[in-house]
């Protein structure tokens, strides 16, 4: 009787770090980020800006996501600071595209382009952003 009390005791242990070593991986380690300082212009007014991006992807196991991750922009000279909730990925390393959209907002919002490090970005109607990138912020 002793003897299956402690096997009992090990396997609910057992249970329990694995339970516990699970719950940890998908808290702390169920994104990964890319940080971006980009360079560039305003379309239409040719005026130089600098944006810097916060991508945020989510891993695999991650289901019940309907993208890849999002985004969160701001700029250097204008006050304006956005999040966009989908970040769609296309294609595989070191070609891959994301592209930008948003639940809030029909069709695309932007994009970048992994291999050249460009970036466009449409804020709104007359408000875009085009540039190249650098890692880090």
């Amino acid at each position: 009787m002793l003897q299956l009390v402690k096997i009992l005791v090990r396997s609910v242990l057992a249970i329990a770090i694995v339970s516990g070593i699970t719950f940890y991986i998908l808290v702390n380690h169920s994104t990964d980020a890319m940080n971006l300082t980009c360079k560039g212009k305003w379309l239409q007014s040719g005026k130089g800006e600098t944006l810097f991006a916060a991508f945020e992807f989510y891993r695999p196991w991650i289901l019940w996501a309907e993208a890849d991750g999002n985004v969160r922009v701001e700029t250097a000279q204008l006050p304006i600071s956005s999040y966009f909730s989908e970040v769609k990925i296309i294609g595989r390393k070191p070609l891959r595209l994301f592209e930008i959209t948003d639940s809030y907002r029909a069709g695309m919002i932007g994009g970048y382009r992994e291999a050249s490090k460009e970036i466009a970005i449409n804020f709104s109607k007359g408000l875009t952003f085009t540039g190249n990138c650098r890692d880090g912020i």
